[in-house]
């Protein structure tokens, strides 16, 4: 009776020690791959990665147009502006080409 029981316990001690052992090494596994996705390279890789896909691409493109000509036309249609009131308009200007410009 004692000897059942003794290699019963045995038997599950044994299942239980390989069962650590697999959850350990998949433990060890993920540790090894969140390392691997942290390292500086791989973490500009993909950021890039995600900032170059072609539905970002796009949007980046387009509100780089609308900044570049809203700059540029109030640099040259405005001026400088020594007044709060032209800097305001200014500004309202280059926002309202932006916001024409990211539309199309």
């Amino acid at each position: 009776m004692k000897n059942k029981e003794t290699s019963k316990i045995k038997a599950s001690i044994l299942q239980m020690t390989a069962q650590k052992q697999l959850l350990m090494e998949e433990v060890k596994s993920e540790i090894n791959e969140i390392a691997n996705n942290l390292k500086p390279s791989n973490l500009i890789k993909n950021a890039a990665s995600g900032i170059m896909n072609p539905s970002n691409r796009l949007v980046i493109l387009k509100y780089a147009a609308g900044a570049v000509v809203g700059f540029l036309s109030r640099r040259y249609l405005i001026g400088k502006s020594p007044g709060i009131v032209r800097n305001v308009t200014g500004k309202a200007f280059i926002w309202t080409i932006r916001k024409l410009i990211f539309k199309i």
